[in-house]
């Protein structure tokens, strides 16, 4: 019998008919250094949440292309 693994996800999807304009995230994790296998990247970023965070006061809209956006994260059972 083979190995089996599953993980419970929760998942939300908004699906937009045109083309939207959304405020920024309060958090861009993107920021934060990690490993990607091959080089370090924002290594010269510390683990802190100023370094993340959207400025106050600062508006920076999004336009989020139509078509469906997909989030996702893992189920905690409480």
């Amino acid at each position: 019998m083979a190995n089996l693994l599953l993980v419970p996800i929760h998942t939300d999807g908004l699906f937009l008919e045109a083309d939207t304009l959304m405020t920024e995230a309060s958090a861009d994790f993107t920021r934060l250094p990690y490993f990607n296998g091959e080089r370090d990247v924002n290594s010269d970023v510390a683990f802190i949440s100023e370094n993340i965070v959207s400025r106050p006061l600062q508006n920076q809209n999004l336009r989020y292309r139509a078509g469906l956006h997909l989030h996702w994260s893992l189920d905690r059972k409480t």
